[in-house]
């Protein structure tokens, strides 16, 4: 993850680059094994160089990960969390809780190499979806504007949360009574 001085250094260089009509060198963010798959580094918020976080996806981005089977995923969420100590059963049930797909469907998405967007297209969403919030891979998984892109960062944001070690019952989220 960026600093804020390391984000104020680049609003700081594009600033310098805009004064001087050069163009900054690009800078190399870290990068999750979500934003390898999803399009590489996000573009964080920072107004001085033009990136907001309710950018829209590219439409280039938004293909590619459509088109990615569910299958090629799958595996990279089952070593994050079994690396963070969790199990494969957690994972399916967070995976459960926000597509409404049983043990058996999932493996049948799995088997099938399921593209993302048949993957939910065919999901349930669970009603309480939208109360996932937070920032995955620089942008607010709440301001997403497409709703393939918002679903697959769901996805991403609860198997972080998972991998970081929160509660089950914080995960799978249920409105305050």
């Amino acid at each position: 993850m960026i600093s804020w001085p390391a984000l104020c250094s680049r609003a700081l260089k594009a600033s310098i680059a805009a004064i001087s009509s050069t163009e900054p060198e690009p800078d190399s963010l870290s990068m999750t094994f979500s934003t390898y798959f999803i399009g590489g580094p996000s573009l964080l918020a920072c107004p001085a160089r033009g990136y907001h976080a309710t950018m829209a996806t590219p439409p280039a981005t938004l293909d590619r990960v459509a088109r990615m089977p569910f299958a090629t995923v799958y595996p990279l969420y089952v070593t994050k969390v079994e690396k963070k100590g969790r199990t494969r059963a957690e994972l399916d049930a967070v995976i459960q809780w926000l597509t409404g797909f049983d043990d058996a469907a999932i493996a049948q998405h799995i088997a099938a190499q399921t593209t993302f967007a048949e993957f939910f297209d065919a999901a349930h969403l669970h009603p309480n979806a939208s109360l996932i919030t937070g920032v995955i891979c620089g942008v607010r998984v709440e301001e997403i504007e497409e709703p393939l892109m918002q679903r697959v960062r769901y996805l991403d944001k609860l198997v972080d949360e998972l991998a970081k070690g929160k509660a089950m019952e914080k995960i799978l989220r249920a409105p305050a009574a």
